[in-house]
Parts: structure tokens; C-alpha cells; sequence
């Protein structure tokens, strides 16, 4: 019976960490906001989709965002929570500017422009939503797009 007890308080325990974890990585007051500043609605595919945002520090601590490349405007690191989408970096091969580290202080923001491309023979010519994310866990809210030919 002991042994049961053990077994069950053990399980509980686990499954307690895992909800946790989950509500932490993806918890609806992230220290960073994404904010996409323009309504996008009907995209040509193959294609890409370009997406201007805001990045927004809204902890009380500064924030590293990610590094900028090459002395150009714009953080790595992007990706979106749909498998038929990709926001790839690109690669650097001169060695003019060294890389740069963007840290927001509480309140800063920074904006780019996202380069979202469509993953070979995975294209949906339908309407669908997808969210924009950074460092994997920070992500925008819903863009609502109409793939069209």
C-alpha cells in the first residue's frame, strides 16, 4: 500500500513540474511583447510574407532580444508555430561589423521587419493564422492571412 502511495504522490509530483514549466515558458505576461504593427491579409504563394513588428520590454529588467548581424537592422532567432512556415536568418559572410547583442531596458522597444517563407510542397492556399515567436517562447498574437495563387 506504501509503495502504491509512493508511486501515485510521484506521478502527482511529475505532472505538477510539467504544468508549471508550461505555464512559465508560455505565460500570457511575457517579459517581451511582439506586436505586429500592420494587418496583413492575403499573401502569394510560393512567396514570402514580410511582417513589421515592435518588440517591447515590459519587465522591470533589461532584456537581451537577441544579436544583430553584420551591422544590419534586425535580431535572429525568429520562428513561427506552424511546420509549413520558416523565418530564417541569413547568413553574414563579410567581417566588417562584429556582432551586436540588443538589450532592451525596462520600457524600450525595437522594430523590425520579418521575413516569413513557405516551406517547399507544404503550401496551403487557405485562410490560417500563425503567431510569430522569438527565443522560442515569446510569441506575437494570431496573424490572420489568406494564401492565394
Amino acid at each position: 500500500m506504501e509503495e502504491n502511495l509512493k508511486k501515485i504522490f510521484s506521478i502527482l509530483f511529475a505532472i505538477l513540474i510539467l504544468f508549471v514549466t508550461y505555464k512559465i515558458s508560455y505565460s500570457d505576461n511575457p517579459s517581451l511583447q511582439i506586436e505586429v504593427l500592420s494587418k496583413i491579409e492575403k499573401v502569394t504563394a510560393p512567396g514570402m510574407i514580410k511582417i513589421p513588428v515592435r518588440i517591447t520590454n515590459v519587465s522591470s529588467v533589461p532584456q537581451n532580444i537577441g544579436t544583430e548581424i553584420c551591422g544590419v537592422h534586425g535580431v535572429q532567432g525568429w520562428s513561427t508555430d506552424k511546420d509549413f512556415l520558416i523565418s530564417d536568418g541569413w547568413m553574414c559572410d563579410q567581417n566588417g561589423s562584429p556582432d551586436r547583442p540588443i538589450i532592451l531596458n525596462s520600457g524600450d522597444t525595437y522594430e523590425q521587419v520579418c521575413e516569413v517563407h513557405f516551406v517547399d510542397g507544404k503550401t496551403k492556399f487557405e485562410r490560417f493564422n500563425f503567431r510569430l515567436c522569438i527565443q522560442g517562447t515569446v510569441c506575437s498574437k494570431a496573424i490572420d492571412v489568406e494564401v492565394i495563387k
